[in-house]
């Protein structure tokens, strides 16, 4: 999964949690459902995030206006085309359209022949895609091309030789114009399909404000990786360093661009026709991901916007093998009870029974929250089928991938954990949101990282005195990579 808008799931409510898996699997599903299964892997953040805020405007985000096939954690049950909501359908449309764009740029960059077969192999799902959004929506697929080869024109210009004048902030902002057209014109039409024509504007005004913040994060992330492949980059041509590491103030100078846009598009979300606490969780999380690259400091830069607490901790209790075992067994105990009970003739009951039992079981080994919730043998199947926690599964028994931690690291970060005001670490070894993003009271539970050693103030103090500026450090094997320039000071050692 990749783009700006993850959602942090461990910090929600179960309504909330139960309303972004709807959302999530949603468009995954209509997507496998209208382009074919292999399309699904373009399924992103950003598209997940288009989703709930269609189905918001639209008035359709609630779990009753959802279909079974939606409901079902089965990731291989799709649905009906005339089950899947409109707002789902143009979110999956353009997803998977957009996802041809991605592609045609990284072919435009010269990066190789591997996008030129995905492009080959997707090639059918993209017609389709297109043919949706024209023939049902009267979409203008042409003009978003063009944006999309003014922004291809452009960057060869720069990259050609030819230098923008004028106030780097300006230029830079300049730079990401005809992105910031192209998402526009995408949630523009957004409107067309949740049937809310008095939307077009606040929507527009969303889709040119995402695609700026979109474009410049990427831009000040990618810094040494543009430059090491030769390749474009917003930051270093806006402000003339062609340099692979960028210099703190020019860095500086670039986030404070990306915050000014942030503050453009938090008001959008405030101003789309949504209830206020859709446009505060859609606020929340925009700063959080911005954060997360760029600086933990939690600046206010709409005051009248509601901030939701993210300070729940994201840490679970691990259980041994042993356990986890006689925890799988007590549910599906309860499963076996509970279909026992149900209203099918006794003689039905007593022989699916043991069959219940096995199958809750070993589903309980893997998804033990979605058995216990599920209310019928069905669904109890169904978790056996969820691809996320296939993949969780797998990647609990797997060892871990990569260069590892060699015995030194290892007793440094025990040594760390163990030091008095540490984190011991006891109930936060499986935690589904970064060790470094800490919410901004100070919530001092997300220690499962162990070079973290909790927060301080508003931001991780992890890896010496890399906190100082923001969560600009991201540990990473026995050391740190900072990307702020001289204004952090890891000690590695």
């Amino acid at each position: 999964m990749f783009g700006l808008m993850r959602s942090r799931s461990c910090s929600l409510g179960p309504d909330e949690k139960l309303r972004r898996r709807l959302h999530y699997c949603g468009t995954c599903k209509s997507i496998g459902s209208r382009y074919g299964q292999g399309a699904r892997m373009l399924l992103n953040f950003d598209s997940v995030f288009a989703a709930e805020v269609l189905t918001a405007v639209a008035g359709v985000d609630g779990p009753e206006n959802w279909d079974r096939s939606f409901q079902s954690v089965n990731c291989f049950r799709l649905p009906s085309d005339d089950a899947i909501p409109e707002p789902v359908r143009y979110a999956a449309a353009m997803t998977v359209v957009l996802a041809e764009v991605k592609i045609a740029d990284q072919i435009d960059d010269g990066c190789g022949s591997g996008w030129r077969a995905l492009r080959w192999g997707m090639s059918r799902s993209f017609r389709l895609a297109s043919a949706d959004l024209v023939e049902r929506w009267g979409f203008p697929i042409d003009e978003l091309w063009s944006h999309v080869r003014r922004q291809a024109d452009v960057e060869g210009s720069v990259l050609a030789g030819t230098r923008v004048e004028g106030d780097p902030d300006q230029v830079l902002r300049g730079y990401a114009s005809s992105t910031a057209a192209a998402t526009a014109l995408a949630f523009r039409h957004g409107a067309v399909a949740a049937e809310r024509p008095s939307a077009t504007d606040s929507l527009e005004s969303l889709g040119r404000f995402f695609g700026e913040v979109v474009y410049t994060l990427d831009a000040i992330r990618d810094v040494a990786e543009d430059a090491r492949a030769g390749t474009f980059n917003a930051v270093s041509a806006a402000y003339g360093t062609p340099a692979d590491r960028l210099p703190a103030e020019t860095r500086s100078a670039a986030v404070r661009v990306l915050r000014a846009m942030q503050a453009d598009l938090e008001t959008a979300i405030e101003r789309l026709p949504i209830p206020r606490d859709r446009a505060a969780l859609f606020i929340d999380r925009l700063r959080s991901n911005i954060d997360r690259v760029v600086g933990s400091r939690r600046l206010t830069v709409l005051k009248s916007a509601p901030t939701l607490s993210t300070a729940q901790s994201c840490s679970r209790k691990r259980f041994s093998p042993a356990q986890r075992v006689r925890e799988a067994f007590s549910i599906a105990r309860a499963a076996a009870a509970k279909h026992f009970a149900s209203c099918k003739p006794l003689p039905v009951r007593v022989t699916e029974a043991p069959f219940v039992f096995a199958v809750a079981a070993v589903a309980a080994l893997v998804a033990p929250a979605a058995v216990s919730a599920a209310t019928s043998p069905r669904e109890i199947l169904d978790a056996l089928f969820n691809v996320p926690v296939i993949g969780g599964a797998l990647t609990m028994a797997m060892p871990p991938m990569g260069p590892g931690m060699g015995q030194a690291e290892q007793a440094r970060r025990r040594a760390q954990q163990n030091a008095p005001g540490a984190d011991s670490g006891e109930s936060s070894a499986e935690c589904c949101c970064d060790c470094c993003d800490c919410a901004s009271d100070g919530d001092s539970s997300c220690g499962c990282c162990g070079s973290c050693n909790g927060c301080s103030g508003d931001h991780c103090n992890c890896c010496g005195n890399c906190g100082d500026c923001g969560n600009c450090c991201h540990c990473s094997n026995s050391c740190c990579d900072c990307d702020c320039g001289s204004c952090c000071d890891c000690n590695c050692d």
